[in-house]
């Protein structure tokens, strides 16, 4: 009786890991990864031109954010600029090789790097980041730029 019940209790964390691997965000490519950390580096703020009389300057204005979101966005950030050096260090490696001892891609090598170039974007970082639900953005109240989410569309849910 009792083997029976810790088999039961087994299957249901079984089960209850794969629920939660389902849930679970699959991890960036290298290429949305670069996307996303740009994204997240641009909610800074935003510029605002400021007149005083005959003057014009330009002042930094910082989202509103919520403390959660900006600690979420400042370890993604830490996550994510990693992976850009990886991915300039194996692009780097890639213009070498093709390069034919020069400093840039050979003319007769070009149509073979840009097929490296191409696989190592969609290549998987390894990198799984936590997506921001749009409502914690505010936009009501934040002018964030239309660019800005579209950068950010890979981990942005509704």
């Amino acid at each position: 009786m009792k083997s029976a019940i810790v088999a039961i209790a087994l299957l249901g964390l079984a089960g209850a890991a794969q629920a939660q691997q389902k849930d679970a965000p699959a991890p960036l490519t290298f290429e949305q990864a670069l996307q996303v950390d740009q994204g997240l580096h641009a909610l800074d703020g935003y510029k605002r031109i400021i007149k005083d009389g005959q003057r014009e300057y330009e002042a930094t204005e910082l989202y509103k954010l919520g403390p959660g979101l900006r600690v979420q966005i400042g370890l993604a950030i830490a996550r994510l600029d990693p992976v850009a050096r990886e991915f300039q260090t194996q692009n780097n490696d890639l213009i070498r090789k093709y390069a034919d001892g020069g400093t840039s891609v050979a003319a007769k090598n070009t149509q073979d790097y840009l097929a490296a170039f191409q696989a190592l974007q969609k290549t998987s970082s390894g990198v799984v980041i936590p997506h921001i639900v749009v409502k914690e953005l505010d936009l009501e109240h934040n002018p964030i730029q239309g660019t800005v989410l579209g950068l950010l569309n890979p981990i942005l849910d509704q």
